[in-house]
C-alpha cells in the first residue's frame, strides 16, 4: 500500500501512520509527502482508495495549544464498526462509500496521535500535589471514555475499511497476554523497633484497637525470631500467582532517592540481594523504579539505572516512575537518552483505564523534538490503590470490564499490585479477590 499525505507536520503524520499500520496491524505501507493532496490518501488495491479527511494537522501550524483540544466529541455509527458508536475526537461523523473509494470524515490519525502522545497533558498546565496530571482534566475522563481503548477501536475500524477495499496483506496475529508488575516501595513492615512503636501507637491512639495492637506486637516478635516472614515479603506469593496463570512478573526496585518516599530500604542491603536472587532463580523480571525526584532529572535517572545494573549484573531496560510522576514528553525523552527500552507509567493515579487509549505497546513520540524515540510504552491499565473503598463486587466488575476489553483486541493487560498491599490490615480483605480475578 501507498499513502500520500500533505507535507505539513510530516514527522507527526509518518509516526502515527506507521504506528497504526506497521506496529499495530503489521501492514507494509510507503508514505510520501504530496502537496497536491489535502487529506490522507491511501492506495489500497486495484486502484481503490481510502481517503481520510485531515481535520487537524493542516489546520494548525503549532498544534501544541490548549485551545486545540476538542471541546466536544461526536459519534459515528457504521456497519464497519458495529459494536459501539465510534468516538470522533477530530473531524466529522461521516463515511461515504462508493465502488472504488471510501471517504472517512473522522480524522482517526489525529485522534490516535492525541491519545498516544498525551500532548493534551503537555499543554494543560495543571498538576496535583505530586506533579501528576489529574485524570479529571483529561478529555477521556470529561467525556466518559477512559474505560474504552479508543485507539484500538480506530485500528479495527481502519482494518475493516482496508479489507472492504480489497487489502490483500495479512494482518499481524496477536494473543492476549497478562503482564503482572509490582513496585517495591516498601520492603520491611518491621524495619526496626521504631516501626513497631509507630504501628502500636496508631492502633491504640488513633484506631482505638487494643487487640490489633497486641497482634502487631506478636507479629513483630515472630518475624524477628525468624518464625514468620515480614508481612511485606510477599514475593513468593506474587510469583506463585503469576506462574499459576502462565505469566512472568516484573518487580521494579528503587535504587536511589533522598526523600521520605524512598527511605524504607537500601538497595545495597543483603535482604534485597536475597529477594533479587529468588526472583532471578524463578525466571521473573526486574526493572528500575526511578525515585520521586527523578522524573525531570536525567543524571539522577542514569545514576539509579547504573546502580541497579551493578547490583543485578544485568542490563536494566524497563522502568516505572515512582508515584507515577511524569513530565510529558521530557521524562520519556530522558529515559530514552539513558538507554531505557520500556516504560510502563501511563496510568492515572486515582482511576483505572486507558490513559493512552490503547492496550498495545507502542513507540513513543517526542512532541517537542518532533521525532519518534526508541522507547516503547507498555500502558498500565489497573493498579491496586484504585480499589480502596470499593466492595468486592465492584472490584470484580471493574476488572472484568477492563480485562474483557483488552482480550477483545488481544492486547496486554498490564497491572500493578504492590508487594506491600497484601498482608496489612487495610489490604488483607482484598488479597483473595485480587489473587483470583487479576490472574484469571
Amino acid at each position: 500500500m501507498k499513502a500520500k499525505v500533505p507535507s505539513t507536520h510530516f514527522a507527526e503524520r509518518i509516526y502515527i501512520i506507521q504506528t497504526m499500520f506497521r506496529d499495530f496491524l503489521g501492514l507494509e505501507i510507503d508514505i510520501s509527502a504530496d502537496d497536491s493532496v489535502s487529506d490522507y490518501v491511501i492506495e489500497v488495491s486495484g486502484g481503490k482508495k481510502l481517503i481520510l479527511k485531515d481535520h487537524f494537522f493542516s489546520c494548525h501550524t503549532d498544534y501544541l495549544k490548549e485551545e486545540y483540544i476538542p471541546r466536544e466529541i461526536s459519534y459515528l455509527h457504521v456497519p464497519l464498526f458495529s459494536d459501539e458508536d465510534l468516538i470522533v475526537l477530530f473531524g466529522e461523523n461521516k463515511l461515504e462509500v462508493s465502488e472504488n473509494e471510501m471517504i472517512c470524515g473522522a480524522d482517526i490519525f489525529a485522534s490516535s496521535f492525541f491519545m498516544l502522545t498525551r500532548w493534551e497533558e503537555h499543554v494543560i498546565n495543571e498538576k496535583d500535589a505530586h506533579y501528576r496530571f489529574p485524570a479529571q482534566k483529561s478529555l477521556a475522563c470529561k467525556k466518559n471514555f477512559l474505560l474504552r481503548p479508543v485507539v484500538n477501536e480506530y485500528v479495527e475500524f481502519l482494518w475493516n475499511m482496508l479489507v472492504y477495499l480489497g487489502c490483500g496483506q495479512k494482518r499481524k496475529e496477536r494473543q492476549y497476554k497478562l503482564l503482572p508488575t509490582h513496585d517495591v516501595d516498601i520492603l520491611y513492615r518491621w524495619k526496626n523497633p521504631y516501626s513497631l512503636i509507630r504501628a502500636v501507637g496508631k492502633e491504640l491512639l488513633i484506631n482505638r484497637k487494643i487487640k490489633s495492637a497486641v497482634c502487631q506486637i506478636k507479629n513483630y516478635i515472630s518475624v524477628k525470631k525468624g518464625k514468620e516472614k515480614d508481612p511485606m515479603d510477599t514475593f513468593d506469593f506474587l510469583m506463585d500467582c503469576a506462574e499459576n496463570s502462565s505469566s512472568k512478573a516484573c518487580f521494579f526496585f528503587l535504587s536511589g532517592g533522598n526523600t521520605a518516599y524512598e527511605r524504607n530500604y537500601n538497595i545495597l542491603s543483603s535482604k534485597i540481594g536475597r529477594v533479587m536472587h529468588r526472583i532471578h532463580e524463578r525466571g521473573h523480571g526486574m526493572g528500575l523504579h526511578p525515585s520521586y525526584n527523578s522524573f525531570n532529572n536525567r543524571n539522577m535517572l542514569l545514576y539509579e539505572k547504573q546502580i541497579l545494573e551493578r547490583i543485578t549484573l544485568k542490563k536494566i531496560v524497563c522502568s516505572r516512575q515512582h508515584y507515577l510522576r511524569f513530565d510529558i514528553p521530557r521524562t520519556w525523552r530522558q529515559l530514552d537518552e539513558i538507554g531505557m527500552e520500556i516504560d510502563s507509567t501511563m496510568i492515572y493515579s486515582d482511576v483505572p483505564g486507558f490513559r493512552c487509549g490503547v492496550c498495545y505497546e507502542f513507540p513513543v513520540f517526542d512532541i517537542e523534538e518532533r521525532k519518534p524515540l526508541n522507547l516503547i510504552e507498555y500502558p498500565l491499565i489497573w493498579m491496586d490503590r484504585q480499589v480502596l473503598g470499593k466492595g468486592d463486587e465492584q472490584i470484580i466488575e471493574e476488572l472484568t470490564l477492563l480485562k474483557n476489553r483488552v482480550k477483545k483486541y488481544n492486547g496486554r493487560f498490564v497491572f500493578l499490585w504492590h508487594n506491600s498491599n497484601i498482608n496489612t490490615d487495610e489490604w488483607s480483605g482484598k488479597k483473595e479477590v485480587l489473587g483470583k480475578y487479576l490472574y484469571e
